[in-house]
C-alpha cells in the first residue's frame, strides 16, 4: 500500500481517491473523480467509465468542472450527511495544490 500511495504522490495526487493508469504507452497517468452522487448502473456506468478513461488521450487537460447550483450543493450535502454524522473524526481542509 505504501508503494501505491507513493506512486499517487509521484503522479501529483495529494489526498483524494485517485485512479492510476500505469500501463499506458505514454507512461502512467492519474485521475481523480468522477465526483458524483447517484452513480449510474448498467450501460450508463459503462458509458461514464469510457468518458472518464477518454481523458487519458489528453494528458495536458487538467480539469473540467460543472458549476454547482444551490440545489446541487443541497443534494450533495444530503447525500453525505449520514457519512459525516457516523464517522468519528473531523475533516482537515487542505488547499488544492
Amino acid at each position: 500500500m505504501a508503494a501505491e500511495h507513493q506512486q499517487v504522490l509521484d503522479l501529483g495526487g495529494w489526498g483524494v481517491p485517485t485512479l492510476v493508469f500505469d500501463h499506458l504507452p505514454s507512461g502512467p497517468q492519474a485521475l481523480f473523480g468522477p465526483v458524483l452522487i447517484n452513480p449510474p448502473l448498467g450501460q450508463a456506468a459503462v458509458d461514464l467509465w469510457q468518458a472518464v478513461t477518454a481523458w487519458l488521450q489528453f494528458p495536458n487537460v487538467y480539469e473540467l468542472q460543472r458549476p454547482k447550483r444551490p440545489e446541487d450543493i443541497e443534494a450533495i450535502a444530503q447525500e453525505f450527511t449520514p457519512y459525516f454524522q457516523a464517522r468519528d473524526w473531523a475533516s482537515i481542509q487542505k488547499e488544492t495544490p
